[in-house]
């Protein structure tokens, strides 16, 4: 039972899990970046000040490195790639893609319909009764979740209180069914 309707998915690429990050939080709740520009000593980005630093803010003792889920607990992949990373290169837009891109994978919504329908073809495969409820359901969600089904009287369309007398004819099919070797 579900909408069906799939978003594209995004996971945390490795390395940005729960490893040491370059970012740096101060005592004072603001936010730093170490960013290695290696022709100066100024390679610590300050957001909220707008400047280059040569060390975190407000300074290294208060300011302990945080790890990536630190980080993530705190604040948003957005707010990140866009204060820390782009706003430190002129606030560029290629910088702030870039860099969402090397924070996460995103997979399309039409892979996630081929991999939903992958796996329903092999429980049917396996002779595995699919019974799919599009409960609520987007035109496309329903059109994914009825072809999952086994058959057309194994999908139904529900909406509101109309899913109890769904959950009433599959209990009555199942019921109806033997078990056998």
């Amino acid at each position: 039972m579900t909408d069906g309707e799939h978003f594209p998915e995004e996971r945390l690429n490795d390395g940005f899990r729960t490893e040491t990050s370059p970012i740096f939080r101060g005592t004072d709740g603001y936010y730093s970046i170490y960013l290695d520009r290696s022709s100066t000593s100024y390679d610590y980005w300050v957001p909220h000040r707008s400047e280059w630093r040569n060390a975190p803010w407000p300074d290294a003792s208060r300011a302990p490195r945080q790890t990536w889920d630190q980080v993530w607990a705190n604040l948003r992949m957005s707010w990140v790639a866009r204060q820390l990373y782009a706003r430190a290169y002129g606030n560029s837009n290629s910088v702030y893609n870039s860099t969402m891109d090397m924070f996460r994978t995103k997979t399309p919504v039409a892979d996630m319909n081929d991999q939903l329908q992958s796996v329903c073809s092999r429980a049917r495969a396996n002779n595995v009764i699919v019974y799919g409820i599009a409960f609520e359901a987007p035109t496309n969600g329903a059109a994914q979740i009825e072809a999952c089904a086994t058959s057309t009287s194994h999908y139904f369309d529900a909406n509101g209180l109309e899913i109890q007398s769904v959950f009433r004819a599959i209990a009555s099919n199942i019921s109806q069914l033997k078990l056998t070797q």
